[in-house]
C-alpha cells in the first residue's frame, strides 16, 4: 500500500486547529501537513503555495486534501492540481471527518473517502432537536 499523505487546507487558522484537536484526540498524526491561508491579513498565493506544498512530495505517495469551504480560494487551487498531482480532494474540513478519514488508513481510498464524508455529515446534529425527539420518544 502506498504511504497516504494528508493535508489540511483552510482560510485562516481552522486547519491549524482542526489539526491541534486531533492531536489532543489521538496524539496526532506525523503524515498531516496544515495549509492556512490568508493568515493575519497577508495576501496569499493559494496557488503557488498549494504547488509549492504537493511538489514536496516523492512521486507515488498518496495526498488526501481536506479544505474548508467547497468553491473557496482554497479548495478551488487544489482542486486545479488534482490531474497534475492525482490527489484526492474533499471539502468541509472538520473534526469527525479529519477522524473518520484518519480512521481509514487501511481501506481503499475512494471508497474510504465516501464512507468518510458519509460519517462525517451525521456528525452535524442540531442538539436541541435531538434531546427534544428523545424526550417524546420517552414519554411514550
Amino acid at each position: 500500500m502506498k504511504k497516504r499523505n494528508f493535508i489540511f487546507a483552510s482560510h485562516g487558522t481552522l486547519a491549524q486547529g482542526v489539526y491541534n484537536a486531533l492531536e489532543v484526540i489521538t496524539g496526532g498524526n506525523e503524515n498531516v501537513k496544515v495549509y492556512s491561508a490568508y493568515v493575519n491579513g497577508q495576501q496569499t498565493n493559494v496557488a503557488e503555495e498549494a504547488e509549492q506544498l504537493l511538489a514536496g512530495y516523492p512521486a507515488g505517495e498518496e495526498i488526501i486534501v481536506l479544505t474548508d469551504l467547497y468553491g473557496g480560494s482554497v479548495n478551488t487551487e487544489f482542486v486545479k492540481l488534482t490531474g497534475k498531482y492525482g490527489i484526492h480532494v474533499v471539502s468541509g474540513l472538520s473534526l469527525p471527518l479529519a477522524l473518520f478519514v484518519l480512521d481509514g488508513e487501511e481501506e481503499e481510498t475512494e471508497e474510504m473517502l465516501r464512507k468518510a464524508v458519509e460519517q462525517a455529515k451525521g456528525s452535524v446534529q442540531y442538539c436541541n432537536q435531538v434531546l427534544s425527539q428523545e424526550q417524546t420518544e420517552d414519554d411514550f
